[in-house]
């Protein structure tokens, strides 16, 4: 028993909706993603997220189109979780000093190269402004 076309039609946006809403809640904001450096944690975190959200969509309108039993749900719903994971990956993968897409291993490399080596963290010491090392 498929859906009348009014109804299919109704019932893939609102397939779509829920998409959009499933993004909305397990990723941050692109613009906030689109900041994160490329490996570090925030990046990692980013992409852990946008797997569970196409894993989460993509059973949702897989759910709602087998009830349904009508293939125009899969195809809107699925075509928005397909747009909504190239988005993240493409926000993702922006080095943001450049606000340029790189590619992950170029931006990784460029942004090792970028950041300044650790400096070694010299302990306050009880003889006034002098460190300790000056009187061992």
């Amino acid at each position: 028993m498929a859906l009348t076309p009014e109804a299919s039609t109704v019932a893939g946006l609102a397939t779509a909706a829920l998409v959009g809403g499933v993004y909305m809640a397990a990723t941050p904001p692109i613009t906030d993603i689109r900041t994160t450096m490329p490996g570090s944690v925030p990046h990692t975190m980013v992409n852990r997220s946008r797997r569970q959200a196409t894993i989460i969509a993509g059973t949702a309108v897989a759910g709602v189109s087998l009830i349904t039993k009508d293939p125009n749900i899969f195809v809107m719903g699925g075509l928005m979780v397909i747009a909504l994971d190239i988005w993240t990956r493409h926000a993702n993968d922006v080095f943001p000093p450049l606000q340029k897409v790189l590619g992950r291993e170029k931006a990784e490399r460029v942004a090792a190269e970028a950041m300044p080596a650790p400096q070694p963290v010299i302990a306050p010491s009880p003889y006034g402004g002098m460190p300790a090392a000056a009187f061992a």
